[in-house]
Order: structure tokens, then C-alpha cells, then sequence
């Protein structure tokens, strides 16, 4: 379809050359090659392999957490959901917070985790809310993965652990001076069982 619509305008404006042939046939198979199933799976091989890393994330977690903001303490129950995605090549993470009273949701945010194999290095593109989104760098341990925030004022950094009751574990701190980091968020999910048919 695409070749015959190119052919059509090439024969529109009278070029009817072997050129023009060639050209239309670049142009479709730029049209036709990205996203379809020629797709190699043998590529993304060596990306999937480096996500085994942080597969103790997958599944569906449930919990609790709060946020400090000021003098203010806040509390909410929380819903984290993890999957990989693309063949195993990415992770996908959507976390929901809520007001445990209300139900009324005051966070929400989606999250891609990839393995830039250039740089040999871990990444997060993340999405709140609010309409912000970031890209950063994140520091794959025994499961622990830790990500941080640069800023001219204060850095924030968060971290996500699997504490010695399977808990995933993540805090939220700000930079200070120095080294010192003062807390400002934490949650405790739980893994729910996998839900069978």
C-alpha cells in the first residue's frame, strides 16, 4: 500500500525514472522496518540478561509509607506494580499512593527501568503526577537499586532495598551538607502471591 501510494506521487509530478524507483523503495522500507517481526530476539539477549539483576522488583507489592514535609507527617497505603516488558529488555514499574481515609490518590507514578549497554550503566525515566518527568542514572547492588536526584540546591536521593522479611524497603532522602542526608520518606510493601487461574 505504501509503495503503491509513492509510485502514484512519483508518477504525478512525472518522474519516471530508475532513480525515482529506488527512491520509493528506500522511503517504503523505512516505512516498514521499524516495529515489525523482523525483529531479531537474539539482540535484546544481552539487555534481558542484565534485568535478571533486578528481577527481585517484579510482581505486585502492597503496603504502607509516609512522607515528612516540614513538621508535617503524612501517611498512605501504597500499590506498586512491576512487569517486564519488550521481551524481557525493560522493566515497567506504576506506583499508587492513597490517602488511607479517603481513597483519594496523592501520588501516582510510572517508571522505565533499562540497561544502556554503551555505558555499561542502569537507567530510570520516571513520571509523576504533577507532569514532571526525569531521566536517571541508577546504581544496581544485591538487590538494591539506588537513584538520585542532582540539583544546585539540594540532591534528593531514593533507594529500594529487600530487607530480611522479603520486604521491598524504599526511602526518599534530601542532601544536606557534606554527607549527611536527612530522611523525608519511607514504605514497607509486601509481595502479594501471584494470582492463578
Amino acid at each position: 500500500m505504501i509503495v503503491a501510494f509513492l509510485q502514484a506521487v512519483c508518477g504525478a509530478i512525472h518522474y519516471n525514472s530508475a532513480m525515482t524507483k529506488w527512491i520509493v523503495l528506500a522511503v517504503a522500507s523505512a516505512f516498514l522496518a521499524p516495529g515489525h517481526p523482523q525483529q531479531n530476539p537474539d539482540e535484546g539477549k544481552p539487555y534481558a540478561e542484565a534485568m535478571k539483576k533486578v528481577s527481585f522488583m517484579l510482581g505486585e507489592w502492597e503496603g504502607t509509607g509516609w512522607v515528612q514535609m516540614g513538621q508535617t507527617r503524612s501517611t498512605y497505603d501504597v500499590r506498586e506494580s512491576v512487569h517486564l516488558r519488550a521481551g524481557g529488555t525493560v522493566i515497567s514499574f506504576q506506583g499508587i499512593g492513597t490517602d488511607p481515609k479517603t481513597g483519594k490518590v496523592g501520588h501516582d507514578a510510572f517508571g522505565v527501568m533499562s540497561y544502556d549497554m554503551e555505558k555499561k550503566a542502569y537507567n530510570i525515566r520516571s513520571y509523576v503526577m504533577n507532569g514532571r518527568s526525569g531521566n536517571f542514572d541508577a546504581r544496581v547492588g544485591d538487590k538494591t537499586i539506588i537513584w538520585e536526584i542532582p540539583s544546585e540546591q539540594r540532591s534528593v536521593r531514593y533507594s529500594i532495598s529487600i530487607d530480611a522479611e522479603g520486604r521491598w524497603v524504599e526511602k526518599g532522602e534530601v542532601k544536606l551538607d557534606g554527607d549527611r542526608w536527612l530522611q523525608f520518606m519511607e514504605m514497607k510493601l509486601k509481595k502479594m502471591p501471584e494470582k492463578t487461574n
